[in-house]
């Protein structure tokens, strides 16, 4: 295989800074880089490729959605197109369109919301993101309370961000989620599979918030993008584990770590999703 396109499937395996939307966007926009430095065209290598990314992160469907939409693309191509620049199209057009779901789910997200809002997300997605920014340009005060994620962190990286929108923002541990959850009006989370007739995927600590939330009787949101919906079972789809050392755990003959990073929360926990094409209750 191509060592750039080998680096790409590497970069996609192993990244932890991204929401699924936005890692599929710097995947295609990383295989476009390649596609236009080839010298020729090689469809079977980057079938190959295709299929490879189809399956490298088996908790993030916009991954493997996207590499099938690709990988279905290339084997339509006609021998009489530019398959170059039909490669290069199919690439940007995806790209555009991860772009404007966020858009569209961000404005449907005003249906949902109460006056002077206070929210409340865990971990990051790129859809959370765009929903904090649309909802500043637009005017609206809101106010928001963040988890730190760990053990990624991704949660800090929103807070940089609110820190830059001038938002009002509270940042609380995992741990604390129960405490600060009465304080909000409503949870808005973003995901990284949604099964619409089962449940979702998301970052540990997205089921003890739905749970808290149940709990307190606060309604949970979930922003998920067509390219995150699954046909399987939530039960089906396999939950990624990442390296240990984030943990910081002892070692011993008689420990065992694990750091598993997604988890399954069910459809009853659920107040319901938004994706581009509007509200589902």
């Amino acid at each position: 295989m191509d060592p750039r396109a080998q680096a790409i499937i590497d970069f996609v395996k192993t990244d932890r800074d991204h929401g699924a939307n936005q890692l599929a966007r710097e995947m295609l926009q990383r295989l476009e880089e390649w596609v236009q430095e080839l010298d020729s065209t090689f469809l079977t290598e980057m079938d190959e490729v295709a299929q490879v990314l189809m399956t490298c992160r088996p908790s993030m469907a916009p991954i493997g959605n996207c590499a099938t939409r690709w990988h279905e693309r290339l084997q339509s191509l006609s021998p009489s197109l530019d398959v170059k620049t039909a490669i290069i199209q199919e690439l940007q057009e995806v790209v555009e369109d991860l772009v404007s779901v966020n858009q569209k789910i961000a404005q449907h997200c005003r249906e949902i919301l109460p006056e002077s809002p206070r929210l409340m997300t865990h971990s990051y997605s790129s859809a959370i993101s765009t929903l904090f920014e649309y909802l500043v340009l637009e005017g609206v005060p809101f106010s928001a309370v963040l988890t730190t994620s760990y053990p990624g962190l991704e949660g800090n990286k929103l807070a940089v961000q609110m820190e830059k929108l001038e938002v009002e923002t509270v940042i609380v541990p995992d741990t604390q989620i129960g405490m600060f959850i009465n304080e909000c009006d409503l949870l808005v989370i973003g995901c990284d599979t949604l099964i619409p007739a089962e449940g979702f995927i998301n970052k540990c600590g997205s089921y003890l918030m739905a749970l808290a939330a149940k709990d307190q009787g606060k309604p949970l949101w979930v922003l998920a993008d067509t390219f995150k919906h699954r046909n399987c079972k939530l039960k089906d789809v396999p939950l990624e584990e990442m390296d240990i050392s984030e943990i910081h755990a002892p070692v011993g003959d008689h420990l065992d770590t694990r750091n598993v990073y997604f988890e399954p929360v069910p459809k009853k926990l659920m107040t319901g999703w938004i994706d581009e094409n509007g509200v589902h209750r």
